[in-house]
């Protein structure tokens, strides 16, 4: 039964980042500005939040949701690092720059994201 609630974890982390790449596919303005903190206009920028951005999001959707699929637990290794760097890289500008509004509240959400897919990669398969 854990298991089962694991890959159905996995599965909404998944899901969660397929709406983020299509909001950023479909919508970069919008999901930059009020998500994201990104002041993005130019069609330059409205690129790079598409094939950045959206390829984080979108590829880690990909990956999250073949795992919980197939029950496969290699499929979360590319995922867990994106997000470890992620939340790195938050890190890194706590202590270079330090905080600022709005600052905690994603990276609690990449830790618990991390915490997922790790707990993912080390159980799934394995009922």
């Amino acid at each position: 039964m854990i298991w089962v609630a694991l890959r159905m974890l996995v599965g909404a982390v998944g899901v969660v980042c397929a709406l983020v790449f299509a909001q950023f596919w479909f919508d970069p303005v919008t999901i930059a500005g009020e998500q994201f903190a990104l002041d993005v206009y130019q069609n330059l920028g409205k690129a790079s939040l598409r094939a950045d951005l959206g390829g984080f999001f979108g590829m880690t959707a990909v990956l999250c949701l073949g795992a919980a699929f197939r029950n496969k637990s290699t499929w979360l290794t590319a995922p867990l690092i994106l997000f470890s760097f992620a939340l790195a890289g938050r890190l890194l500008t706590l202590i270079v720059d330090g905080s600022g509004p709005g600052m905690i509240q994603p990276m609690v959400v990449e830790a618990v994201i991390i915490g997922v897919l790790a707990l993912g990669r080390f159980g799934l398969g394995k009922e």
